[in-house]
């Protein structure tokens, strides 16, 4: 049976979002869960709806569509994009969210971990390889992926230029340095059933050059 979920918990589906605080932002997140999903579908449907949430719209006005080449998701409403960061993940069997109003870029990303992933560690620093082996190496490539997304690169995706480190119990801190634009933010991971998701927001950005937050292994 399909299920929203927030924080492993079942969660109203339509009208009312599921929020979490990100770097001290709010940001409104969902995710579904069920053998019959079609993920890349189900993550659309649920993208849209979380948007509308956000955006106090009518969800038949709201449009999520892809960029190209990238990738990268928008918020439509007709031609024109409305001012709310989105971003979706999906897996077999599970899709996830996540929106804001409140910051200029949000990412978001789903990693199964019953899955073995110790080859991730191959894309690790030596402070990622220590949170790695007191958490998961889901827990920190979750963390690159989404904070990733959050900055908003249209590039490839090159693990190593992401720099997590962790923040807290439940959190994570991130900078990356691309080719033009270099970026910085805030993540925080939430557990649904077996999926690790992983949510991050963009706190700013600047033009390539070091970015703040590699200091040492926390």
């Amino acid at each position: 049976m399909t299920a929203l979920l927030h924080a492993g918990r079942p969660c109203p589906f339509g009208t009312t979002a599921c929020a979490i605080v990100v770097g001290g932002h709010a940001v409104r997140w969902a995710a579904r869960s069920g053998p019959s999903i079609d993920a890349p579908a189900n993550a659309r449907r649920l993208a849209e709806d979380l948007v509308a949430s956000v955006a106090a719209l009518p969800v038949d006005v709201v449009r999520v569509a892809t960029l190209l080449p990238s990738g990268r998701p928008v918020a439509l409403v007709g031609a024109e994009a409305i001012p709310v960061a989105v971003s979706l993940s999906h897996l077999a069997g599970f899709a996830a969210v996540a929106a804001s109003d409140q910051v200029p870029g949000v990412g978001v990303d789903a990693v199964d971990t019953a899955m073995t992933a110790s080859t991730l560690e191959w894309w690790f620093d030596r402070c990622e390889r220590r949170w790695s082996a007191g958490t998961s190496p889901q827990h920190v490539w979750g963390a690159k992926e989404a904070a990733f997304k959050a900055a908003g690169i249209d590039g490839h995706f090159r693990p190593q230029r992401v720099n997590v480190r962790a923040e807290g119990v439940d959190g994570f801190r991130w900078d990356l340095v691309g080719r033009w634009r270099s970026a910085c933010g805030a993540g925080r991971f939430v557990k649904v059933g077996r999926w690790l998701v992983a949510v991050a927001i963009r706190a700013g950005s600047s033009p390539a050059g070091p970015a703040g937050g590699r200091d040492g292994c926390s």
